[in-house]
């Protein structure tokens, strides 16, 4: 039993170093407060810009897709630029947040029309990373690799409206504490893979959300051995 312990335990440290400098954020609309804005706003880390006269709305809308269910939507209304200014760089209803370097981005979105296909441009500032065209019968899930240099990650639609749900960011850490071990701790929360919420001692791969006094988050995957 012992040298069959000692073995699974040799396994999950083997598993547990491939994943430990990878960091995963979740920015999750349906924990984000309702309304109309018409200036920016910061969701853990997620900065949503809006401006008088373009203005992004987050409201209450159910969507499902593998396994999340989504509860509320975050609704830009219109492109991500003027008519005639460059398509690189958005100047209003944007989703922003950054990056360390390369990483993998997920994003739930949809048109806001179901019959109309919109572009959703993924833009590092410079230049553009990729545009998946984005359709309204259902709720799509879209992955972007970024590669290159740490950077700020634009999302916006090219032309009209789109629906974000959720949008994650995967990256490679330092494997070195950061600052963030320096600060006030509010709440951490742990969940399985799914997103459901979980006991802080369940066993297996869990995620834990550490929200700081600062509103900054941050979260890690954790391995527990189910002994």
């Amino acid at each position: 039993m012992k040298k069959q312990l000692l073995i699974s335990v040799i396994a999950l440290l083997a598993v547990c170093g491939a994943n430990a400098q990878t960091t995963t954020t979740m920015w999750n609309v349906s924990d984000f407060e309702n309304g109309e804005f018409t200036e920016t706003r910061v969701f853990d880390g997620l900065t949503v810009v809006a401006i008088d006269g373009a203005s992004v709305t987050i409201e209450g809308n159910s969507k499902k897709i593998d396994d999340f269910s989504f509860t509320k939507r975050l609704k830009t209304g219109g492109g991500g630029f003027e008519d005639g200014a460059s398509d690189v760089l958005p100047t209003k209803r944007y989703l922003s947040f950054p990056v360390s370097g390369n990483a993998k981005i997920t994003v739930y979105a949809m048109s806001s029309s179901s019959s109309q296909e919109r572009q959703m441009i993924v833009s590092n500032g410079t230049q553009i990373i990729n545009e998946p065209t984005v359709g309204g019968a259902s709720l799509e899930k879209h992955e972007i690799n970024y590669e290159g240099e740490a950077t700020t990650i634009y999302l916006y639609s090219r032309a009209s409206g789109l629906n974000f749900y959720a949008v994650s960011r995967e990256q490679a850490g330092t494997g070195i504490p950061t600052v963030e071990s320096n600060k006030a701790v509010k709440s951490v929360d742990y969940f399985n893979v799914v997103g459901q919420p979980v006991a802080a001692q369940a066993k297996g791969l869990v995620i834990a959300k550490t929200t700081y006094e600062d509103g900054t988050v941050a979260t890690k995957k954790v391995y527990r051995l189910d002994k």
